[in-house]
């Protein structure tokens, strides 16, 4: 179990969903005296989105060369992978400005927490969708038009958006990313 959740971190911080951890990347570099070391905290973080970034295309590359560019194209993963990366950079930016830069602020945390689910409320519709064009696809035939699939994306991201918004304005702890959760403890239940 412990490696299913390892490999669903790494999944999740190369698909830029968990936040930037450049500031112990920077802490790391200035204990060792590694290449970053003399590196602003932004720099740092830049280096790390890039990365993250590269790595993405990488695995989008991979997958268009495995499938093939009729069924990745068909699939929709360029607008997929287009999504992941814009939402990416979006949430370094927020991430950086509002906890990196300013640290323990609650106001901030909180305006962080409502952007942050902001973007993850554009990421909720994308499986859906991924299975309504899979079984398009699968069919042979126009099933679904590009409206109504549209207004599927629209409607569910909609609800995750209020969710999102509702879990933004109640909740009063600071943010944890997926990297921070600490499973361990419940790992013994239900098996």
């Amino acid at each position: 179990m412990k490696s299913l959740i390892w490999i669903f971190k790494v999944l999740a911080y190369v698909a830029l969903v968990l936040p930037p951890r450049h500031a112990s990347l920077l802490a790391s570099h200035r204990e060792s005296g590694g290449e970053l070391a003399s590196c602003s905290p932004f720099v740092a973080g830049v280096c790390e989105l890039i990365l993250r970034l590269g790595l993405l295309l990488v695995i989008a590359t991979c997958l268009e060369a495995t499938i093939g560019n009729l069924v990745y194209h068909q699939l929709k993963f360029d607008v997929y992978f287009g999504f992941l990366g814009g939402t990416g950079v979006l949430h370094f930016f927020f991430h950086y400005g509002f906890v990196s830069v300013n640290f323990g602020g609650r106001f901030h945390f909180q305006i962080y927490r409502l952007l942050r689910n902001l973007l993850y409320a554009s990421l909720v519709a994308l499986p859906v969708i991924f299975v309504l064009s899979a079984h398009q696809l699968f069919e042979a035939r126009d099933i679904y038009t590009d409206d109504f699939l549209l207004s599927i994306y629209f409607y569910i991201t909609m609800g995750a958006l209020l969710l999102g918004l509702f879990e933004a304005f109640v909740s009063r702890r600071v943010p944890v990313g997926l990297d921070q959760l600490d499973i361990s403890e419940k790992e013994g239940e239900g098996e």
